[in-house]
């Protein structure tokens, strides 16, 4: 007889898909990066908390940065990024690790020593899809793994490019971040991607932005 567990959340329900909508691969041609160092209070989806499916993998709230630091905005080769999650471990002790290709164009200086700097630092990550949203790649309980490699090309015709691979255990695939990306060129909504209007307002112990709108961030 299985046991009645009183503390389970049953957040099943129905997953449908309308015929004729498009699920559009890829991610947009840049993602963010920041040191764990500049991150005060890094949020959390709602988990078994949550009275949804959706609700359960989404983190709403906005992360809390140390005074003056700012996520850095770096941009990919387009159309070659990608995020690769999947389970790992065994029965009642399984994970998801969350993986990304993340191709930079060239192989010059600032490309070399970024993939430098990130092999052996401890970053949070910020990916968008196709269509704005946001997934986290780290968080309070694992240590994202940068590793890199570098192709110079052989022809005209061929690739020159610095591509990170990075890699985290997550409780979940990675979640969806609908809070603010404080970055240098503006504040922007994590669940579009588009730019917040308001300006952003320093507050004590951290940064935190204002409400959506305005262009998109692509």
């Amino acid at each position: 007889m299985t046991k009645a567990c009183t503390d389970q959340v049953d957040l099943y329900a129905d997953v449908r898909y309308c015929r004729g909508k498009k699920a559009t691969p890829g991610v947009r041609p840049y993602f963010y990066q920041i040191p764990r160092r500049d991150v005060i209070s890094i949020p959390a989806p709602a988990g078994n908390a949550a009275t949804t499916l959706a609700a359960s993998i989404t983190i709403t709230e906005n992360f809390v940065l140390a005074v003056d630091k700012k996520w850095n905005r770096i941009d990919l080769v387009p159309d070659k990024g990608k995020f690769t999650p999947e389970s790992q471990g065994e029965t009642y002790s399984k994970t998801s690790k969350n993986s990304a290709s993340l191709p930079l164009p060239g192989t010059e200086e600032e490309a070399s020593a970024l993939a430098s700097q990130l092999m052996n630092d401890d970053s949070l990550f910020l990916i968008p899809q196709r269509n704005g949203k946001f997934r986290l790649f780290g968080d309070d309980e694992f240590t994202v793994d940068v590793s890199y490699s570098q192709d110079s090309g052989d022809a005209v015709t061929g690739t020159n490019t610095t591509t990170l691979n990075i890699s985290v255990p997550c409780e979940t695939a990675p979640p969806f971040y609908n809070g603010e990306i404080v970055a240098t060129d503006g504040t922007f909504s994590g669940a579009t991607g588009k730019l917040i209007t308001t300006p952003v307002t320093p507050t004590t112990g951290g940064t935190t932005g204002g409400t959506t709108g305005g262009t998109t961030g692509a």
